[in-house]
This record gives C-alpha cells, structure tokens and sequence, in this order.
C-alpha cells in the first residue's frame, strides 16, 4: 500500500501541473493561436478549486487516491474535448493516470480507470470541438502536434524517472 503521504504528493504533483497548464495556455495565447480559452480557462479553475479542496480535505477524504485519478481523468478529457479530441498528442497522458493507479491502487481499480480512459479516448474520436486553423497552415499544424508530442513523452519521463520512480522505492 503507498505511504501516507502520497495523497499530498499526488496534491503537489497537480499544482505543477496546473501551472504548466495555465502557462502553455498563455504561451499559445500569446502566439495567437484561437483556441476555445474561456471554457478552458474554466476547466482550469475548476481543477485548481479541485485541488485546493483536495489539499485542505481530511485524511480519510484525502486518501481517496481512486477519486482524484478519476477527476483527473474527466479533467483531461474535457481539455482534449476543446482541443481537437484524440488528434492532441496531449491524450498519452491518460497513462501516467493509469501508471500512477498501477502503483497505488488495486487492480481492479486499474483496471476501471484505465477502461474509463480508453472510453474516453474513444469518445473522442467522434465528439470533440475541432481545432480551427492555424496561422502558418499545415506546416504549423504539424510543427505544434510534434511539439506536442515531445511535451508529452518529456512530461511522461519527468513523471516516470522522478515521482512514481521515488513512489515505488516506498512500495
């Protein structure tokens, strides 16, 4: 079983995150790419009131490791939803979800998330708000979907060779 701190490493974790999150916001924002900001600006929000309701929640509140992967979860979804469904190279984060659950839930608990991750991501396929045209055409399309891909594997690893790496040593 983890150790009782993982619920507020798991908080911690979030926070960077979150700041990541808000800071690329700012940096496509600022690039002038049209993205659908008020509603993920909201989405946002409600994940940091999320998290500080989280951080102050009591122990046995907090321990709940199965609900704040699931939030987070419908959290990705609802950011991949106003950002071109399954095409964002962003969606590979659902497995940290599911590594992180590996190491610290039940298998059959696992087993639900990853299942919920896998009808999302299926979902949407189908329903989603496209993504409208970038300046720079094609070759900017390309370029920001690369980049995002690199985001994603670099995020991965930090996550993989740090936290859940330090996770599994307390195991």
């Amino acid at each position: 079983m983890p150790d009782a701190d993982l619920p507020l490493k798991l908080v911690k974790l979030r926070w960077l995150w979150l700041a990541g999150l808000a800071l690329s916001l700012a940096g496509l924002a600022s690039a002038g790419i049209a993205l659908p900001y008020p509603p993920l600006m909201l989405a946002t929000a409600a994940a940091v009131v999320a998290n500080l309701l989280w951080q102050s929640a009591p122990a046995h509140r907090l321990a709940r490791l199965d609900m704040q992967l699931a939030w987070d979860a419908l959290f990705l979804t609802e950011l991949f939803f106003f950002t071109g469904g399954s095409a964002n190279p962003l969606v590979s984060l659902y497995l940290l979800l599911i590594a992180l659950s590996a190491l610290t839930q039940p298998p059959r608990t696992t087993r639900a998330l990853a299942l919920a991750c896998v009808l999302a991501y299926g979902v949407l396929f189908v329903w989603h708000r496209p993504l409208p045209p970038v300046p720079g055409g094609t070759d900017m399309l390309i370029a920001l979907h690369l980049a995002g891909m690199w985001l994603t594997f670099a995020a991965s690893a930090w996550v993989i060779g740090g936290p859940l790496a330090r996770l599994a040593l307390t195991l």
